[in-house]
């Protein structure tokens, strides 16, 4: 049976008061702030999150109902199903920090990082 609820990390647009906040609103019970291990690269208008030895910071919502919220989210971040080699970012499950431990949660992750893309200093979108 699908899940009917889930908690989805995110850490650029997606994030309140960000330019595609609203693609996701509707499904928002709660949001806790979170951070994840890797790296933050600045792709342009948005973030990319990739491998590295850094954090990400980010929000962590619980979305609901999930199986429409997660049908948005891949049409929005480019995925296209496991595997698929037009995928701009791969939705993995993650381990995320948080004030009261560790949840586990959905995540875009970039499938292929751009070799020249500078990383967004301190790990949060957008850069202070």
């Amino acid at each position: 049976m699908a899940e009917q609820a889930g908690w989805v990390f995110v850490y650029g647009t997606l994030k309140r008061g960000e330019a595609n906040h609203g693609r996701v609103a509707p499904f928002v019970r709660e949001v806790r702030e979170g951070r994840v291990p890797g790296t933050l690269i600045d792709l342009g208008g948005y973030p990319g999150w990739v491998d590295g030895s850094a954090t990400v910071e980010g929000e962590l919502l619980w979305l609901e109902p999930l199986g429409p919220a997660l049908a948005a989210l891949d049409e929005l971040e480019g995925f296209f199903g496991e595997g698929d080699p037009r995928n701009e970012y791969v939705r993995v499950r993650v381990g995320v920090r948080t004030a009261g431990g560790v949840i586990d949660a959905w995540a875009y992750r970039l499938a292929l990082e751009p070799p020249d893309a500078p990383t967004v200093p301190g790990g949060r979108w957008p850069a202070d």
